[in-house]
């Protein structure tokens, strides 16, 4: 079976409701075929990402219905023959409000930016304007660190494990969108490299594995530092600095059971800006 027949099949398998042939012969094949099995994880990960948008719980304001019913009745006023009030006797108030709240909760959505938006955002005009470009972003989607960039023009994004050279990922764009998952599957916190033409700065990430594992007192180069406390805190670490400042040396004592504490402990603010995201997402950038 061809490879696009087999794409077909993907959200019956992510919903496992794929009879169990069907699914033995793709699992086979994700086996002999990568690119195959990057499409599905592909596929997966944007299927989480949508299924979290439903999680999201916005709060109706108190004076929401109160203002609907007064926008309605100057409807009705005005434009008697096709007026929203005029519907509102055979839809019901409650019928409207919910499509009112419901574009709002769509409004509020599409201003949301990261990976989130690059799957679900429209493709009207306002919304496109919403899109950070030109920024390499990293965010939490479920359990993984996704890198996105959306391109303003011809860009080429390369994805490599930083100290081997080893390349994940390249992707060259043209005003379209990169979204990857880095995913580390090893024991010991990895730390990937991000490029992307015409970028200034360096761009590092650290993930951690599965190991917590990590020497309180030590001295080393700044990345096992910062392999550490992403191992010792599990935490995702987005870095912004020079490779050079990386390979640099420091010393350690950690006493701090917070890791944005425990990296300003080392990393002091004279050099480096340290913040969290809501998401935990770490952010350490270099003042130069």
């Amino acid at each position: 079976m061809s490879r696009e027949r087999l794409q077909e099949h993907f959200s019956a398998l992510y919903e496992g409701t794929l009879d169990a042939g069907l699914t033995q012969q793709i699992q086979r094949r994700f086996d002999s075929d990568p690119q195959l099995k990057e499409d599905y994880e592909s596929f997966s990960l944007m299927m989480e990402t949508l299924g979290s948008i439903g999680e999201e719980e916005i709060e109706v304001p108190s004076f929401l219905s109160s203002r609907i019913a007064d926008r309605m009745e100057a409807a009705g006023n005005t434009k008697p023959a096709f007026s929203l009030f005029n519907w509102s006797k055979t839809l019901g108030f409650g019928a409207i409000a919910t499509v009112a709240i419901v574009g709002s909760v769509l409004a509020i959505k599409n201003q949301n930016s990261g990976p989130v938006t690059a799957g679900v955002v429209s493709s009207s005009a306002p919304a496109q304007a919403l899109k950070v470009l030109d920024t390499i972003e990293i965010k939490m989607v479920g359990s993984d660190a996704v890198l996105n960039y959306n391109s303003s023009g011809p860009k080429t994004l390369t994805a490599t494990f930083y100290g081997t050279g080893q390349v994940l990922r390249k992707a060259d764009l043209d005003g379209n969108t990169a979204t990857y998952a880095l995913r580390n599957t090893e024991s010991l916190a990895a730390i990937f490299e991000v490029d992307v033409t015409g970028e200034k700065s360096d761009h590092f990430v650290v993930v951690p594995g599965s190991s917590s594992a990590f020497e309180l007192q030590g001295e080393g180069k700044v990345s096992d530092f910062l392999k550490g406390v992403s191992a010792k805190f599990h935490k995702v670490i987005s870095i912004q600095m020079a490779a050079a400042k990386l390979e640099s040396t420091t010393k350690w004592d950690l006493k701090s059971d917070e890791a944005g504490a425990a990296l300003s402990s080392v990393l002091t603010a004279k050099d480096y800006s340290i913040s969290t995201a809501p998401d935990g997402i770490i952010t350490v950038e270099a003042h130069n």
